[in-house]
């Protein structure tokens, strides 16, 4: 899953939402794409089990490791995104 903090998800926002996901989804992997990035923030969201972070800009190989890295803890791999508003919406 994507959480993009650009796309109308503030840092706030995202904290909220990680242990509701993670309730509804436990086996889905959760990566944070924020500009947003202070060690604190990141500590935190890491703390509540998001499984990676990228703070952007970033690089468009780095996406493709991180997504391509594989499902965690072998869980099925889906891709999601969230926006508000729309709920989850299912990539693939």
């Amino acid at each position: 899953m994507f959480l993009p903090t650009n796309n109308g998800l503030g840092p706030r926002e995202i904290q909220a939402l990680i242990p509701e996901i993670r309730k509804k989804h436990p086996g889905i992997k959760i990566i944070v794409l924020s500009g947003f990035s202070t060690p604190e923030f990141v500590r935190d969201l890491k703390e509540q089990g998001i499984d990676d972070f990228l703070s952007l800009p970033f690089p468009h190989d780095d996406l493709v490791q991180k997504v391509t890295a594989g499902p965690p803890s072998g869980g099925p791999e889906r891709i999601f995104q969230c926006s508000l508003g729309r709920g989850l919406e299912k990539g693939r």
